[in-house]
């Protein structure tokens, strides 16, 4: 589901559970809820979303991966401090925290664990690509735009996704 239609879906929901609407509404049918897939990708969207808007301590709650790479990279924040290491990925270490621009389920692997190809929108609109190594300007033949990303469900934690942002260094 691309951006737009992320955002159809979410505002017909509002739509149609919203309380006091016409009469003769109660009578109509609730909307079928959303599938697992669905679910999974607005807790994607909303993971970069969060990180985007600088709403670390939310990220924090649907991240679901190791932070073992950004305590190496932020020796002087506490370990266990994970808002602040969040916020550092973002705004020290080179992590690209960018907004959803489109993002299709790439593999079911099973009934609580989805990948999901993902690309970025920039802050001017266009494409976020990353050139083929080491952060060097893109070159657009062998520029990546498509990236992977795992979201999981549990009992415990619900939807979380499991990488963090693209780096670039």
């Amino acid at each position: 589901m691309n951006k737009m239609g992320f955002q159809l879906v979410l505002v017909m929901f509002i739509l149609l559970t919203a309380p006091g609407c016409e009469p003769g509404m109660a009578d109509a049918q609730a909307p079928a809820p959303l599938s697992e897939i669905e679910q999974a990708e607005i807790t994607l969207i909303s993971f970069f979303d969060t990180l985007h808007t600088g709403k670390y301590h939310q990220a924090v709650k649907i991240y679901g991966g190791s932070y073992e790479t950004l305590i190496e990279y932020n020796p002087a924040i506490d370990p266990g401090n994970y808002v602040e290491l969040m916020e550092a990925a973002c705004s020290v270490n080179g992590f690209n925290c960018l907004k959803v621009k489109n993002s299709n389920l790439h593999q079911q692997v099973s009934d609580r664990e989805f990948i999901f190809a993902v690309e970025f929108e920039q802050a001017d609109g266009s494409l976020f690509a990353l050139g083929t190594c080491c952060g060097e300007p893109t070159s657009g033949e062998t520029d990546q735009t498509q990236f992977l990303y795992t979201v999981t469900k549990s009992a415990q934690s619900g939807y979380q996704v499991k990488e963090m942002p693209q780096y670039n260094p």
